[in-house]
């Protein structure tokens, strides 16, 4: 997952706040290794900065739900890491936060969405710890005078067989509530910088997926920007000529 700069957001962040809003979601987290953040809503494709905050251990706050009454933020953390969250209505989010690594630790309750978001982060973490340990691995055995192509093809196979856990456990989380809209940031997941889901091998899942999301959120920007995105790759197969 990417995100923008800690520096660039937090020279702007701030601008977006307001008390206008009288619909508020709490937000309650345990922080660890991080002393501040910088909440960003997301706007369809846009980053909103809303706040800057300092932490001392505690991250609490009353987020505004926007006008989809299911609002995302991301609270990126001046370590580097950063969480994604999903607001809606009746929503009272607890959790913690361990924030001391590029991929943050946390668990959290009260959300349906965040909870679902959080579910679709545990295999980006599980595929983490694998490249982790290929790479150490493979730095330990650099210069090592046994068979270096039986090393590679090794190497490989674990590769090979972490994508298709990796995208197992993705499948899985999304089946079992598949009108959620944490879903769309699952199918843009990457494993070693491969894509989970590709175009046009999986098109067919991802616009079975779109069509429950409409019929659950017809109006939600999110929603129409994916299945927008995935009209015009069916367009553009249609329109390609025969090989």
């Amino acid at each position: 997952m990417t995100h923008p700069s800690f520096a660039t957001l937090a020279i702007t962040a701030g601008l977006g706040a307001s008390c206008g809003n009288p619909d508020h979601i709490s937000v309650d987290l345990d922080i660890t290794g991080a002393n501040q953040a910088v909440i960003i809503r997301l706007d369809g494709q846009n980053l909103i900065p809303y706040d800057t905050l300092a932490i001392t251990d505690k991250l609490m706050l009353e987020l505004p739900l926007d006008s989809t009454r299911n609002t995302f933020y991301n609270v990126l953390f001046n370590t580097g890491s950063f969480i994604r969250i999903g607001l809606s209505d009746g929503d009272d989010i607890t959790g913690y936060v361990d924030a001391s690594h590029s991929l943050a630790d946390y668990q959290i309750e009260g959300s349906a969405i965040s909870q679902q978001l959080h579910a679709l982060y545990q295999p980006v973490q599980q595929s983490n710890v694998v490249l982790d340990s290929l790479e150490a691995r493979r730095n330990q055995l650099r210069g090592d005078e046994g068979n270096p192509l039986e090393r590679e093809i090794t190497h490989r196979q674990v590769m090979q067989s972490q994508y298709k856990v990796h995208r197992l456990a993705l499948d899985q989380i999304m089946a079992s509530d598949s009108s959620n809209l944490a879903n769309v940031f699952g199918f843009f997941q990457r494993f070693a910088q491969v894509p989970l889901y590709q175009i046009p091998e999986d098109l067919a899942l991802q616009m079975a997926y779109a069509e429950a999301l409409i019929k659950a959120h017809p109006n939600h920007p999110l929603v129409q920007l994916f299945a927008n995105q995935l009209a015009s790759y069916l367009s553009e197969i249609e329109e390609a000529p025969a090989s």
